[in-house]
């Protein structure tokens, strides 16, 4: 256990693998389980429980092998000073988040995947202060690699797809790309600058968005502890807000990928969240009420995002309807169906599509996918009617919502408010307060 330069606690433990993805340059005779390091990095909450991610450590040199003492000096929070190759950071979920390429110690590129198959040829660079940042296409093919306990390991298989991804460098002079094949070189030296280039993503220092770049999901202005929702929640993602989360997380401008930026301040009618119904330089922006949330458990305030991105979601497929043609013909309908002439209002415009069309399942089933990443049981995670009552929080606008009976409407309130306070007309509530 130690603490980064900002203060917080870490716990890194060697993650002793059975299954793991390698590059290509290191399918040789020469490969051995220590050809790769992999550690667990453990972020403690203050209810107990951690923000878990991976990192996978690959070596330039097929020779190079991994042994304790490179763990105990090296890993995450110690780039040993004669290690050259590539450090990826993964969520739990397997998600790949970025990473960096390491020459003799020192981090030289950024490496980011991909969100889209549109792709930026080599040499794409923009300006950043008196400094050039150069981005080019890398192109990886990885093979799965399995080890068994007490019986060895198997013959790596090609996994049948090639992972494309972004490798970026800030330089002086225009660089020279190294070997693009997975492994070997890096381009450049280090140049040395006393701006600061990177911001944090989530609590892994150093692991960030591009300087030249505004982050696709910004969660700057957002206390530590809602970043860590946030990032919890898009990692544990799995059905349709998966598509929409990575929609938000890639680098290239609209309509291939949305900008949205999320911020405190109050919302109409004390709400938890709003969406601002209207987009400036091709950017939503979300804001929480902090104060409201502030006895919210950790499942209302995920909530309370899954809904907030499906407008900002539905806004860009207004203004960018080549983003998603089918939705935004849908969209349209419930325009004309619900606008007011002269007095646009989006709420039960977006509202109203969001219980007709299957978004109101979509957030159950995310929210569910939430609860179980976040270490719930299975007496909550079985609970469906819990779900589907949390998802029904700010629709209470639709015609559907005003169709249902009276005792639906009760529950679904009680649940509503006793997550976002603690409880609510008897009814405690079942997520765990989510920051102090």
């Amino acid at each position: 256990m130690y603490h980064q330069s900002d203060g917080k606690k870490v716990i890194e433990v060697q993650f002793d693998f059975e299954e793991i993805a390698i590059p290509k340059h290191l399918k040789t005779d020469k490969l051995e389980k220590t050809s790769v390091l992999q550690t667990l990095i453990l972020f403690p909450k203050q209810d107990g429980r951690y923000v878990p991610y991976f990192l996978n450590i690959y070596p330039d040199s097929p020779d190079k092998k991994f042994k304790l003492k490179d763990f105990m000096e090296g890993g995450y929070q110690k780039i040993p000073t004669d290690f050259s190759g590539v450090y990826r950071f993964y969520r739990w979920n397997g998600d790949f988040i970025s990473g960096w390429r390491v020459k003799d110690g020192v981090k030289t590129h950024r490496i980011k995947d991909l969100k889209t198959q549109e792709k930026k040829g080599a040499g794409t660079s923009a300006r950043t202060s008196n400094f050039q940042l150069y981005c080019y296409v890398v192109e990886t093919t990885w093979f799965q690699y399995t080890c068994f306990e007490g019986i060895g390991c198997t013959t790596p298989e090609e996994i049948g797809t090639t992972t494309n991804g972004m490798e970026c460098e800030l330089v002086m002079a225009p660089p020279t790309p190294g070997d693009t094949g997975g492994g070997g070189g890096g381009g450049g030296d280090p140049t040395p600058t006393d701006e600061e280039c990177e911001v944090p993503e989530g609590n892994l220092e150093g692991v960030t968005v591009d300087c030249d770049e505004d982050e696709e999901i910004n969660l700057a202005k957002l206390s530590t502890c809602h970043k860590l929702i946030v990032n919890q929640l898009i990692g544990s993602t799995q059905e349709g807000f998966k598509r929409i989360f990575e929609k938000f997380s890639g680098s290239l401008l609209p309509p291939y990928n949305f900008n949205v930026k999320f911020e405190y301040g109050d919302c109409p009618n004390s709400a938890a969240g709003c969406t601002q119904p209207f987009l400036v330089n091709n950017e939503a922006k979300i804001t929480l009420n902090k104060s409201i949330l502030s006895r919210a458990s950790d499942l209302s305030i995920g909530r309370t995002i899954l809904h907030e991105i499906l407008h900002a979601y539905f806004l860009f497929l207004e203004d960018f309807p080549s983003a998603n043609q089918d939705l935004n013909s849908l969209l349209n309908y419930y325009i004309s169906k619900y606008n007011v002439s002269g007095n646009i209002n989006y709420n039960p415009i977006h509202h109203n599509l969001f219980v007709e069309n299957m978004f109101l399942n979509d957030i159950a089933v995310e929210l569910r996918y939430f609860a179980e990443s976040l270490g719930y049981p299975s007496s909550v995670l079985d609970n469906n009617d819990f779900f589907m009552d949390m998802a029904w929080a700010g629709l209470t606008d639709t015609d559907v919502y005003n169709s249902l009976s009276s005792a639906k409407k009760v529950r679904i309130n009680s649940v509503y408010y006793s997550e976002l306070t603690g409880s609510h007309k008897g009814v405690v509530s079942i997520g765990t307060k989510a920051c102090e």
